[in-house]
């Protein structure tokens, strides 16, 4: 909120109270040239002398005006989003999106308070259900309240939620025994209730990821999972000016661009169906309400005015006129308001957009009676002009953020905002979700057909799942493999851990094992031994580094917590955790070598910068940032200069686009110290590039410099903190298997407001490509279209012309010279182009945050991993983006590039780069992570197996324990199961499954227990067996016990070790509950079998 001193001021000046009178008691009013500060304030004023709901309305998102909103905490602020799709189109839009607006509705209903909303023009032209419909339709639900269990369902169902076996996504539901799981399209998690009969008994939210638990409520709110559904279902539609009455001002906020955005859409023939209204129906509903037209322009540089005589009311000239907008004739009133900009009053040059901090601060000084208010975004600043401003006379200071500040004359009042000293305008960013990946089950599901790997007798088809009867005589559930010459092989689904789906390092189908031959045995058992060899080099290396040594920096400075406090948006928890994991290393006495792993646009480039800072600014050291390309060169060179603009750091360039004087200067720099951070291709590590004082090396994407450029590094390297940054999605079973033997950060979240991308498969035709182009330009956003045969791309760019006439269209292949192309790509992304036509050099290409549509003709064409890869080019910032794959019109396409397809369209969502993983990108990321030598071990046994064996293998060295891949098998009589009534779907019961027989420690069970009760309800004694069985597993494992038998009164036990073998045959007591089984059979154990206390040793039983 503003000061007390500066609301007075504000709320009692005489030309601002005129103003405010006059939109109070005037039909229509007509401000121009307002700028977004005092358009803030003005806004802010009006909600709290007028009871009234205050409706701004613009051509597109209003992002900054939005932010500026924040400061004066609104207890109703809210944004009304357009649907970016377009209301006659197929696509459904965004899930988010419709949440964000059924919040905004049900806000308008439940309170009578005045509300502040923005919405874009689309969004006030959508159609919306009635407001008698949308009441029984939105519910509260709380902790204790009566609640007919099947009747909930049916609502859900009615609703439109999708009911599936676990809840991931928005718009589906779950059902297990008493607990029902939904996730509506306005939470940030999904919920949880459990009842009790019909009563709810608690309400909690989860994470979609793990399914466990995060927070407890005492209420939750339900709304429709789909509005598009809804209103194809409903008859009576009517317009959100029916929710806002008549105790409404409208405020048109610049009228130039909402004139340009009709123009736009007027010429959208899909814009003309019953779910929508037409702006002239709008514009007459809204007639009766109070107007305000906001124009950045005088009103006569944009329409013919007819000018009526000025009147005088309280010190406030208004003069009638009328104009033509809209295609309409508008009667209102001009009033001039009293706003200076900052830069106007205080400039001495003609170009005020220059005039910089220290000009206004100097300038103050010949304005002593000058009331000063500076609006600082973070503390830093606020003690920094503190400082700066110790001569004047009791400037006001305050936290919070306006973009823009202005000068009252006849008040003496100047309110100045570091926004407008620095020229760095905070990014409005919304939050969507609260965790954003696919669940664990999904890496377990197994489908018939898949090709699979079992421990003990390897490489196999998935058939499916049978009931048979087991050896006890009971009808059991088992998974049936199919083997060599048709034989098979019936596992029970409690022994389903033992499975693995196989993903080898290339696409065709491997050879499968024989049941009975002991070719898989050997097979695996060198895979073993590899891996043995791989973990220990590991542990070697990081060994060397230590005996190596480095600098160790000291704690954060003060500037480094100012050069945090910067960052104008939230850090994500992976990109907090990589922080302080970076800081530990530089602040240690070891040479840093780390991995950032994360998928494109989730925030590498800031850890890497926080990197850079602290080693100049804490450590004065110089830092070499080595990119694969010029382009990637230039992009990082401009986000590190602005990003560290406030603060004292010399940053070079040295690359294609630097000419040769430029490079010697900046190279000469470097020598003499005067550089801290040299950023550029692989020029950077030329032998002529000597460093005074280098501390660390960025590399970015490693895996595209060759072998020599990382030989010369590590040559450059000695001594020196070495960071490298990767956009290849490394899968969680491979980071998990390489914890404490190489640094690994990864970066898996997405920025808070980062919507799922769409993608569509579709023949290629006219209609979808027109209008695909159509909706992104008329959001003002950029679009790709990847074409990639270079003798047809001109042909195809005007072939796109013809469907979007006014677009300016640009064409980039990798015929043309690097500077041609370098020129495209700068163009495009400065914004003066709306299309770019590109063969694949995309790919690798470069991050623009505006283009948010991409077409790729002939996808079938292309591997999983290249439509990956070029998919990621769009969907970097807040706005849902589309991934179109053309096909080829009436051509029966093969069935593996169908199913290709179909796995990209299913990998839409957040983390979609794991979901592909599963094939392509696993073996990508094994391969740079691993090296090409263990990509063979990978191909023979399987990646998940390979993963399961290095994670057991790394465990046992860290710790100086025996690396034991024995796997025991136990045969019992007990009651040891997960029982179909308390968990029904296979799936689920197979990961569950999959999640006990790969647990290698109590402590992972005893969390998987508190889980289970938390996702299914309190669960059976059968449980209770399988956990206190799978206790016994591991101990047997550890001690490589190959087999454990039981029988009623007996057990017999085999024990491996290399090529001993000891088994015996032990007496039980009886046995009556599931703990008194575990500690007999271990006490036994230890005594009639060399246990052995813990060395480093090997078995590869």
């Amino acid at each position: 909120m503003l000061t007390k001193r500066l609301t007075e001021i504000l709320t009692n000046h005489h030309l601002l109270q005129g103003l405010l009178d006059s939109i109070a008691h005037e039909p229509s009013i007509l401000i121009e040239q307002l700028w977004d500060g005092p358009k803030a304030i003005i806004i802010w004023l009006l909600s709290q002398i007028t009871n009234k709901h205050i409706l701004i309305i613009s051509s597109g998102s209003q992002d900054s005006l939005l932010e500026d909103m924040q400061l004066f905490s609104l207890p109703h602020l809210c944004e009304l989003p357009a649907w970016e799709t377009l209301p006659g189109e197929e696509i459904a839009p965004s899930s988010d999106l419709m949440g964000k607006r059924f919040e905004v509705l049900n806000s308008l209903l439940e309170n009578d308070s005045p509300h502040v909303i923005f919405s874009p023009l689309q969004a006030v032209l959508q159609k919306l259900p009635c407001k008698e419909i949308m009441r029984t339709l939105f519910q509260r639900y709380r902790v204790h309240q009566l609640l007919d269990f099947s009747l909930f369902i049916k609502h859900l169902e009615l609703l439109n939620y999708q009911r599936k076996n676990i809840v991931s996504d928005k718009g589906e539901f779950a059902v297990r025994g008493g607990i029902i799981d939904f996730f509506p399209p306005s939470a940030l998690s999904p919920f949880r209730i459990e009842f009790f009969g019909n009563e709810i008994q608690e309400i909690r939210s989860f994470d979609p990821l793990t399914q466990i638990t995060t927070e407890k409520h005492t209420e939750c709110w339900l709304c429709p999972a789909s509005e598009l559904t809804l209103l194809q279902k409903t008859e009576e539609l009517t317009s959100f000016s029916d929710y806002l009455g008549p105790n409404t001002v409208v405020i048109f906020n610049d009228l130039l661009a909402i004139e340009d955005r009709l123009v736009s859409l007027a010429k959208m023939p899909l814009l003309q169906n019953r779910l929508v209204v037409s702006f002239q129906e709008f514009f007459s509903c809204m007639q009766p309400l109070s107007q305000i037209f906001l124009s950045t322009e005088k009103i006569e540089s944009l329409s013919l005015v007819q000018e009526k005589p000025t009147m005088h009311i309280r010190q406030t000239s208004l003069q009638s006129l009328q104009f033509e907008m809209f295609n309409q004739q508008i009667e209102t009133k001009r009033c001039k308001h009293p706003f200076i900009p900052v830069a106007e009053f205080f400039s001495t040059l003609d170009n005020q957009a220059a005039i910089q901090e220290e000009e206004i601060l100097q300038a103050l000084h010949r304005y002593p009676q000058m009331q000063v208010h500076f609006i600082c975004s973070t503390l830093a600043q606020k003690q920094l002009l503190e400082e700066k401003t110790k001569r004047l006379e009791k400037p006001d200071f305050e936290i919070g953020y306006l973009s823009s500040g202005f000068v009252l004359k006849d008040a003496k009042l100047s309110l100045i905002t570091t926004a407008e000293l620095t020229h760095r305008l905070k990014p409005r960013r919304q939050k969507w979700r609260q965790a954003h990946s696919i669940t664990i089950s999904e890496f377990h599901e197994l489908l018939p057909g898949n090709i699979v790997v079992h421990f003990h007798n390897g490489i196999g088809r998935y058939v499916g799942t049978e009931k048979q009867t087991n050896h006890l005589g009971n009808i059991s559930e088992f998974m049936v493999i199919e083997y060599a010459e048709k034989s098979k092989l019936f596992v029970p689904l409690s022994q389903s851990h033992l499975i693995s789906r196989y993903i080898g390092t290339k696409d065709t189908i491997p050879t499968f094992s024989q049941l009975g031959s002991t070719r898989w045995q050997k097979t695996r058992q060198i895979a073993q031994k590899a891996i043995i060899g791989y973990a220990d080099q590991l542990l070697r290396m990081q060994a060397d580094r230590t005996v190596q040594g480095g600098f160790a920096y000291p704690a954060d400075s003060e500037t480094m917590v100012a050069f945090e406090e910067d960052f104008p948006f939230i850090e994500t928890e992976d990109q907090i955790n990589a922080i302080t994991a970076i800081k530990q290393d530089m602040q240690s006495e070891i040479a840093m070598d780390r991995l950032i792993c994360g998928d494109v646009g989730y925030g590498k480039t800031e850890v890497a910068m926080r990197a850079a800072f602290k080693a100049a600014c804490d450590g004065h050291k110089q830092i070499a940032v080595l990119v694969p390309t010029t382009i990637l060169a230039m992009q990082h060179y401009e986000t590190f200069c602005q990003r560290m603009s406030n603060f004292p750091i010399r940053i070079g360039l040295a690359c294609r686009f630097c000419s040769s004087s430029q490079i010697k200067k900046t190279l000469q720099s470097v020598q003499e110290g005067t550089i801290d951070i040299l950023i550029g291709t692989q020029r950077v590590i030329s032998q002529d590039v000597q460093f005074k004082n280098l501390g660390l090396i960025i590399i970015d994407e490693e895996q595209r410099f060759g072998v020599r450029t990382k030989e010369r590094l590590k040559t450059t390297n000695i001594g020196a903190d070495c960071l490298t940054l990767s956009a290849t999605p490394i899968p969680r079973t491979l980071y998990l298997s390489l914890i404490g033997i190489k640094k690994v950060s990864i970066i898996n979240t997405p920025p808070q407001d980062r919507l799922p991308i769409k993608s569509i498969i579709v023949e290629r035709n006219h209609s979808v490509i027109q209008n695909a182009l159509a909706r992104e330009l008329l959001r003002d956003g950029q679009v790709f279209f990847i074409h990639n045969r270079i003798e047809t791309i001109f042909l195809v760019a005007k072939e796109l012309q013809k469907l979007a006439p006014e677009a300016c269209i640009l064409v980039g292949h990798g015929q043309m010279s690097s500077d041609e192309i370098d020129k495209v790509f700068h163009a495009f992304k400065q914004g003066k182009a709306d299309i770019l036509v590109s063969t694949t050099i995309i790919e690798n290409g470069i991050d623009i945050p505006n283009a948010n549509t991409i077409l790729i003709d002939r996808s079938d064409t292309f591997g999983i991993a290249d439509l990956y890869q070029m998919r990621g080019r769009v969907g970097r910032w807040n706005k849902p983006a589309y991934a179109y794959f053309l096909i080829p019109a009436k051509k029966q396409l093969p069935e593996i590039t169908l199913k290709r397809l179909e796995a990209l369209c299913l990998s839409s969502g957040y983390g979609g780069g794991m979901r592909v993983a599963m094939r392509d990108l696993e073996i990508r990321g094994a391969g740079d992570i691993l090296g090409t030598q263990q990509s063979g071990q990978v191909s023979s046994i399987g990646f998940h197996l390979y993963c399961k064996l290095l994670k057991k293998a790394v465990n046992a060295l860290n710790s100086n324990k025996d690396i034991s891949f024995t796997e025991t098998k136990i045969e019992f009589s007990f009651d040891a199961l997960i029982p179909d009534t308390y968990i029904h779907e296979s799936t689920l019961r197979m990961e569950i499954y999959h999640r006990f027989g790969d647990a290698t420690t109590s402590q992972e069970l005893d969390t998987l227990l508190i889980e289970l009760t938390d996702r299914f309800g309190a669960y059976p004694m059968q449980i209770l067996w399988l956990y206190h069985l799978t206790r016994l597993r591991i101990f047997a494992s550890a001690n490589q016990f190959t087999l454990l038998k039981f029988s009623k009164m007996t057990l017999i036990a085999q024990q491996q070790s290399g090529k001993t073998i000891l088994k015996k045959l032990l007496t039980l007591p009886k046995i009556t509950h599931p703990k008194q089984l575990e500690e007999s059979v271990i006490t036994a154990l230890k005594k009639e079998f060399p246990i052995k206390s813990h060395k480093a040793r090997t078995s590869l039983a």
